[in-house]
């Protein structure tokens, strides 16, 4: 059989079905006289998805299975349009993922209404200006979508079905070239969502964030320079380019939307039932509505312990095992009583610190040093030598200074929420891919985030006493268990921590030099002690003061990351750069770590100025010079004083002293204050006796030593 003659087989097979299609619709047409005639809903959902079970159950093939599926929504859809035009509201603007979602479920056949916001879905079904609206409500990566969840609080409309759609991005442009891109536009969950690809492949191309992909495709389409993030259809509708397909970091992105609409969807025998409803934030609380008598009677299965935890496929999870249907005719939740308002006077209203999490009424607040302003106004003084915060004596670079006053004309923007300008700064100096990196709000923040990552009630952090407060803090607020293990002649006693690690440790915290001692692990025990540590737990290493130690003392902390160790490196640029207001420090560790920091992570938590700063003084290694040397000759200078009067200190290799002083340290530190000179007691670091004392210039230094000396007199 010749090519010509297959093609005629292929026109006249067309025809038929075309001629089978005319047949249906016209069926469909009579359908919908009898619907009007009698009232029923012309849209009957449960009715479309058993014609798509069906047909493909019975589809015998070649004829792909999801392609029967494809086919029969846009028939079905135009088929229904004939019997009663459809309206979906649906937030815009076209080419959303939500726009797919819509189509995915209704075809091409209904008539879509873009619309602002969630709100504006919600009050165009309310009205009745369309039959149905479709809103996201969880991604996979990204989590719930609050906006929807309160909308369900003060509306009636109800839940009438769900869509699941597979999330993916590509990187569009009107050439596209990757090499002419300028710019990159997109919504902030995209960029979030895609951030590991763009730090690998487009590392130095600045990225925008806009209301939507479909926003960014519209910029791309006019901008000959800038590409958008956005999906398949918005390539289709703006005339755009695939640069680079499937770019979103994490594979199974699915986002669930819901279909909302005036009336409920009957039953079919195979339903979700959605249940929203608030309680009181007390420990229990949701234990005792779900399973008391009075509640909903809902089994709950207990999960082991540190169980790895299954992720949902695309379809959603299966049935948990031994889980009991609930009723489909009974109401759930009891109708109860309005409640009676309650004059203040015949009910005592609980404190605050009532509601709190015990775990955070244990802790105390964070004693920082007195800023010199505070100092000045209290005491009357001027010019007070401030050595108790371990700032650099010397200032901020010059540099950064420069970079501070050109960034301080756009502040009224946001900054890049991923930072990539500063990343790819740092990942040329540390030899690691930008992916490898994360900034902070200071280095403490980071802290802080991996805590929260991996930290439950009942969990355990292994760290050093004394070593820095927030180590200690940031388990207690979360319930977790901080064990400490004593150093050894002021040593991180390393033998003694991986000791201490038990079936309960997460987290390893190290600081190398550590503070407030200022001591160091030499490198070879340091790498010894990383390669006994189960491969299950991270290592959090503090290199707040690494610069700070001589060359040959530097721990290889990068390569580890490098061979893939769960090991989290953290720096700043509060000390040796001298940007310590500023608050920006940075993390280098897996890939994987670093994707889940930035799903914790506050948006914008690293400010433009900083940034600009920090990029800046990243290059000024003649600053950087300048403060070691002032450093070291300053540290000698003051130990010796400081032995001249009988006051022995910790041998450092960082920027500051623990001295003992042999008496009240509080006491102390409050003399050595009302003569303008201002240090840190140790006594919430266990250590009354000691304050910690940093090297300032070789005035300020002269200024303590007079001031200490005088203290002692008096």
């Amino acid at each position: 059989m010749t090519l010509e003659d297959l093609r005629k087989r292929i026109d006249a097979i067309d025809e038929q079905i075309l001629k089978l299609l005319s047949e249906r619709a016209a069926v469909v047409q009579e359908i919908g006289q009898l619907k009007l005639r009698e009232g029923l809903d012309f849209h009957a959902p449960q009715r479309e998805e058993e014609i798509l079970e069906r047909l493909t159950q019975q589809n015998p093939g070649p004829f792909p299975e999801t392609a029967v599926r494809s086919v029969y929504r846009e028939i079905i859809s135009a088929c229904r349009s004939l019997e009663h035009p459809l309206g979906v509201a649906y937030l815009g603007p076209r080419a959303t993922f939500t726009h797919l979602a819509c189509l995915k479920r209704f075809g091409d056949g209904a008539e879509f209404l873009p619309v602002r916001s969630i709100r504006d879905v919600f009050l165009e079904v309310e009205k009745g200006k369309v039959e149905y609206g479709v809103v996201p409500i969880e991604n996979s990566t990204e989590g719930v979508v609050s906006h929807t969840l309160d909308m369900f609080v003060d509306s009636d409309l109800k839940i009438c079905g769900e869509i699941l759609l597979e999330v993916s991005h590509h990187l569009l442009s009107k050439s596209g070239e990757k090499g002419a891109i300028e710019k990159i536009y997109s919504h902030p969950h995209a960029i979030a969502q895609s951030r590991r690809w763009l730090e690998a492949n487009v590392p130095h191309v600045p990225v925008l964030e806009v209301a939507s992909t479909a926003a960014a495709a519209e910029i791309a389409s006019r901008e000959p320079a800038a590409a958008a993030i956005a999906s398949e259809l918005a390539a289709r509708l703006y005339g755009l380019t695939i640069v680079s397909a499937r770019i979103e970091d994490a594979v199974n992105n699915f986002t669930r939307f819901l279909i909302v609409g005036r009336k409920p969807a009957p039953r079919t025998g195979h339903d979700k039932t959605s249940i929203l409803f608030s309680i009181k934030d007390r420990i229990g609380a949701l234990y005792r509505m779900l399973l008391q008598d009075e509640g909903l009677g809902v089994p709950l299965l207990r999960g082991l312990r540190g169980a790895r935890r299954r992720r949902a496929g695309p379809r959603g999870a299966g049935p948990a095992r031994g889980a009991v249907p609930l009723p489909q005719g009974a109401r759930l939740l009891p109708q109860r009583e309005a409640a009676r308002p309650v004059p203040l006077g015949e009910t005592m209203v609980r404190p605050l610190s009532a509601l709190a999490s015990p775990h955070l009424l244990s802790l105390r607040p964070y004693s920082p040093g007195k800023p010199i302003e505070e100092v000045e106004r209290e005491l009357g003084l001027t010019g007070p030598a401030k050595l108790a915060s371990n700032e650099n004596p010397l200032g901020p670079s010059p540099l950064a200074v420069k970079a501070i006053r050109e960034a301080a004309a756009g502040v009224h923007r946001y900054p890049d929420g991923g930072g990539s300008a500063l990343k790819a700064r740092l990942a040329a100096r540390l030899g690691v891919p930008p992916a490898q990196i994360a900034l902070g709000n200071g280095s403490n923040e980071l802290l802080d985030l991996a805590a929260r990552i991996f930290l439950q009630p009942g969990d355990e952090a292994v760290m050093a006493r004394p070593a820095f407060i927030i180590y200690r803090m940031a388990c207690q607020a979360l319930g977790a268990v901080p064990v400490e293990v004593p150093c050894r002649a002021h040593v991180h006693d390393l033998e003694a921590m991986a000791a201490a690690v038990t079936a309960r440790t997460k987290l390893i915290f190290v600081g190398n030099p550590n503070n407030p001692t200022g001591t160091a692990v030499q490198p070879a025990a340091l790498e010894a002690f990383v390669r006994r540590l189960p491969p299950e737990l991270l290592l959090v290493l503090d290199e707040a003061y690494w610069e700070f130690l001589p060359e040959g003392e530097r721990p290889p902390s990068l390569d580890w990351v490098r061979e893939g160790r769960r090991c989290f490196v953290l720096r700043t640029f509060s000390k040796i750069y001298g940007l310590a207001g500023l608050r920006v420090g940075y993390g280098v560790g897996p890939p994987e770590l670093i994707d889940l920091l930035d799903r914790l992570r506050a948006p914008f938590n690293v400010n433009a100025v900083a940034q600009a700063a920090a990029a800046a003084a990243l290059e000024d290694d003649a600053h950087v010079s300048r403060t070691l040397a002032a450093t070291a000759e300053g540290r000698l200078a003051l130990a010796a004083g400081l032995a001249a009067l009988g006051v022995p200190a910790v041998p450092s290799a960082a920027n500051f002293l623990l001295v003992d002083v042999r008496r009240d340290g509080a006491a102390v530190a409050d003399a050595l204050l009302k003569r303008g000179v201002i240090v840190r007691p140790m006594g919430a670091y266990g250590l009354p006796t000691h304050l910690r004392i940093t090297v300032g210039t070789p005035p300020e230094n002269a200024r303590a030593l007079e001031a200490l000396r005088a203290a002692f007199a008096a």
